[in-house]
């Protein structure tokens, strides 16, 4: 009987009632753990640097004299030189590069070739224009003319000058010896303000404007009688056609409001 009431005794230790749904299958002894998705932080890549603007190109002045210290060559002329390349991600960038103040001239004068040699960039480039005399140009026309036969141009791949660049360090020589640029008759000074494209390769060419130069028959050191190019005749040329359109225009609109007064004041007859 002792027993009994020992037992009854003994504080009754309760399990926790856990609720299960019906659709839900609980394995014993198994914890099932969350399920955690870890978002890895997306990284971008770095915006490809701005191309900085290339200013246009400024005027200067390129001379030589002969042995007699007498100016047989003088050019005024603002060059740019454009080129393509190919970039470390295979896509192709341009490149442009002006012309500055501080170059080196040299070259030399002669009766039917004149050579004008321009370096820049403590000697990584340099420009030559070759300029030739081509003879009487048809039957009707006895004056020479003389013209820019051949144009080089060498330069090299600079991180600065072309950025992100394949080929940093690699010199290049382009030249185009097929040339009809800067044509003028000698005697005369060859003049262009409209800017002028000649094409040296698929990649490179060189841009000049505000020109005036004359390789041959300098008397003095100023040019002589300027010829025009094309180009500005066509600028000049546009001016007093524009004009006169203007004025046709007015002339035509002046004319039918008279019309049209004179039929008002007739009904009103």
């Amino acid at each position: 009987g002792d027993n009994d009431d020992s037992a009854a005794d003994l504080p009754t230790t309760m399990a926790p009632t856990t609720t299960v749904n019906p659709n839900t299958t609980v394995s014993p002894n198994t914890t099932t753990p969350a399920n955690h998705t870890t978002i890895m932080p997306t990284t971008k890549p770095p915006p490809p640097p701005t191309p900085v603007p290339v200013p246009d190109p400024k005027r200067n002045n390129f001379t030589l004299t002969n042995g007699e210290g007498k100016i047989c060559l003088m050019a005024v002329m603002a060059l740019q030189v454009d080129a393509n390349y190919t970039k470390k991600d295979g896509k192709v960038g341009v490149a442009k590069w002006n012309v500055p103040d501080n170059t080196t001239v040299a070259g030399n004068c002669g009766n039917d070739t004149s050579v004008l040699d321009i370096t820049f960039d403590e000697g990584d480039s340099k420009i030559s224009i070759t300029f030739t005399k081509s003879g009487k140009s048809n039957m009707l026309q006895d004056d020479d003319k003389f013209k820019a036969s051949a144009i080089t141009v060498e330069y090299v791949e600079t991180e600065a000058r072309f950025p992100e660049t394949n080929s940093s360090g690699q010199a290049h020589t382009v030249t185009n010896s097929n040339l009809t640029a800067f044509e003028g008759s000698v005697g005369s000074s060859y003049k262009c303000m409209a800017e002028q494209d000649v094409e040296l390769s698929g990649d490179v060419k060189l841009v000049a404007k505000d020109i005036q130069l004359q390789p041959f028959g300098l008397d003095s050191d100023n040019f002589d009688t300027a010829e025009e190019c094309p180009a500005d005749n066509e600028i000049s040329n546009i001016v007093p056609i524009a004009v006169g359109c203007a004025l046709a225009g007015l002339v035509v609109i002046v004319l039918i409001a008279y019309l049209i007064g004179r039929r008002k004041s007739h009904k009103g007859y």
